[in-house]
């Protein structure tokens, strides 16, 4: 699948290359925020409007709240109806530096986003603060938004083990069931050696059984370098055929320069990423942050049921079982 459908993301990405020492943005949130930062410039705001970037976006985020919430609307919006309903705002500065910014448009007394990513990632802010207005009973309507999830255990070259089989994830009821299932799951090896390359071609083999979904993910979690058996660079060809992405978990605690070796040997596929925890104490935390990072979705995606799923993760563990209900 195309990395960029249109210009406008194309644009988008581009931004980000320039201001971000030619790096890819890690999702689409960063992409707009990258976008936001590099045009808001908190010097200028102080100095013409007496603002700072965070109430431009507070403002945008109420607007994008609005146009979402009420079904009379869709992306567009008289501003006389704006100034009504949003008082208390800097309304007429936002208004007129986003169009100023190329972040908005005006036209016959009229207002709308640049574009309805723009509108939707702002409305998407509002959820992240706010999760509990999400209408999360017509998520799994869409299935697009289910993932099939597996966990395995592994240490070295002889030991990989499926230790929760392929569950269907599709509403928050089917999340709590496996987060209690892996939270219950014992811990099969401690001191063993680390064959990352046989956890690999183990768990690969694994995604025959679920050939509706469309997207692979393999999720590694690993405190040290492979030391027994393959080497996992050796098999990016034959995961990338397989349209199989390897993204990894390190904890670096008493190892140093894990962070490179994952991601030059381990890491495989388009987006893929390394994540750090500097102790076993932060692992929870950096945990949720890779799981999120890797399973949230735009809300335009919001759709008729399909039978087939988005996404399947398989979360590889070398001897670290993940409470997923943290």
């Amino acid at each position: 699948r195309p990395l960029i459908k249109n210009p406008f993301s194309l644009s988008l990405v581009k931004d980000y290359l320039k201001y971000n020492n030619g790096n890819l943005p890690p999702n689409q949130l960063a992409l707009y925020e990258s976008c936001l930062r590099s045009r808001l410039d908190p010097n200028v705001l102080a100095e013409e409007y007496g603002l700072q970037p965070l109430d431009i976006i507070n403002t945008a985020r109420a607007v994008a709240a609005f146009l979402f919430e009420d079904p009379r609307y869709g992306l567009t919006i008289e501003l006389q109806e704006l100034n009504r309903q949003l008082k208390g705002y800097p309304l007429n500065a936002t208004i007129k530096l986003l169009r100023d910014q190329r972040l908005a448009r005006l036209g016959k007394g009229r207002f709308s986003f640049i574009h309805r990513k723009f509108h939707e990632y702002f409305v998407a802010l509002n959820f992240r603060e706010q999760p509990e207005g999400l209408p999360i009973e017509d998520i799994p309507l869409d299935a697009r938004n289910r993932a099939a999830v597996m966990l395995v255990q592994w240490t070295g070259t002889a030991r990989q083990a499926v230790s929760v089989p392929w569950v269907r994830v599709s509403n928050p009821g089917d999340l709590t069931s496996l987060a209690d299932r892996i939270e219950a799951t014992p811990r099969l090896w401690s001191i063993y050696s680390t064959a990352i390359g046989e956890a690999l071609l183990f768990t690969a083999a694994e995604f025959s059984q679920v050939a509706d979904c469309t997207r692979r993910v393999i999720d590694v979690s690993g405190d040290g370098p492979s030391n027994e058996g393959i080497e996992p660079a050796d098999l990016h060809a034959a995961l990338g055929q397989e349209g199989i992405t390897v993204n990894a978990l390190v904890i670096e605690e008493g190892v140093t320069g894990l962070r490179d070796y994952y991601r030059q040997n381990v890491i495989a596929g388009p987006g893929a990423f390394v994540l750090v925890a500097n102790s076993f104490r932060d692992y929870p935390a950096r945990m949720r942050e890779k799981l999120r990072r890797e399973t949230e979705r735009q809300l335009s995606m919001l759709a008729p049921r399909h039978s087939a799923c988005r996404d399947c993760v398989i979360t590889q563990s070398n001897g670290v079982i993940t409470n997923m209900k943290n």
